[in-house]
């Protein structure tokens, strides 16, 4: 593909990094140092997306994705609330705070399945809705960033 050149670059740039910070890193994993004492890592996508494939199965999605609605799925102080319409899912993580739970939203904007296909405004503002109301029927206090 000609890119002998960069692949060569990334593999010197790696080894200089793990030089650098004295352990090695997992597969999939970059970082680069930030300052003396902060560092930034990367997990790639492709490792990403296995550990989103397998929590799913975990959560057994397949199963979700014939009943429409909200499901909660609770891994002890966060997890996921899915969101099921027509064959189509959107995921929104949560963590568990002092005033309730907050629930990453806006960061959405595709559904996962199907993949890529882009969440409209006002779907996503129909979700929400959706999402407060189930909220306030399970005695939930809900907060969105």
């Amino acid at each position: 593909m000609g890119k002998e050149k960069v692949a060569s670059y990334c593999k010197k740039q790696s080894k200089k990094t793990l030089k650098g910070l004295d352990y090695k890193l997992p597969f999939g994993w970059t970082t680069y140092k930030v300052s003396e004492n902060h560092f930034q890592v990367y997990i790639s996508e492709k490792l990403n997306q296995e550990w989103k494939t397998e929590r799913r199965k975990k959560d057994g999605i397949e199963k979700l994705l014939t009943e429409n609605g909200i499901h909660f799925s609770n891994k002890g102080r966060n997890g996921y609330i899915y969101f099921v319409e027509n064959g189509k899912l959107i995921e929104f993580e949560w963590e568990l705070e002092v005033s309730g739970i907050r629930l990453w939203f806006e960061s959405e904007t595709h559904w996962c399945l199907p993949t890529k296909l882009e969440l409209k405004k006002e779907d996503k503002s129909r979700i929400k809705e959706l999402i407060t109301d189930w909220a306030e029927r399970n005695n939930e206090k809900i907060e969105f960033d």
